[in-house]
C-alpha cells in the first residue's frame, strides 16, 4: 500500500497524503469481525500444524497465522483486530 501510495503521491503533488489515504478505500484498514472471521476460519483450516505448534507453546506459530491472515487481506487487516480473532477461535487468551 505505501508504494501506491508514493505513486499517487507523485501523481498529485497538490494532495495531502491524508486526503489520498481518505479519498481512496483501497487504503482503509479491515478491523471488521464480519469481514475477517471467514478468512481466519479459512487460515485457520489450512494450517492444523500451525495450530498444534501454536497450542505446545510456540509463539511464532501465532504469529505465523496472523501473517497468513495479513497476507490474504494484502494488509489490509488491522493487525490488533486480527490478533483478537484469532485468540478468540483458538479460544486462549491473548
Amino acid at each position: 500500500m505505501a508504494k501506491s501510495l508514493a505513486d499517487e503521491m507523485v501523481q498529485n503533488p497538490q494532495k495531502s497524503p491524508e486526503k489520498l489515504v481518505e479519498g481512496n478505500p483501497d487504503y482503509a484498514p479491515v478491523a471488521n469481525a464480519s469481514t475477517l472471521d471467514p478468512i481466519i476460519e479459512e487460515v485457520v483450516a489450512s494450517h492444523p500444524q500451525s495450530i498444534a505448534a501454536f497450542r505446545k507453546g510456540k509463539t511464532k506459530a501465532f504469529s505465523f497465522l496472523v501473517g497468513q491472515v495479513m497476507k490474504q487481506t494484502i494488509g489490509k487487516a488491522d493487525p490488533a483486530t486480527v490478533n483478537l480473532l484469532l485468540h478468540k477461535k483458538l479460544d486462549c487468551k491473548p
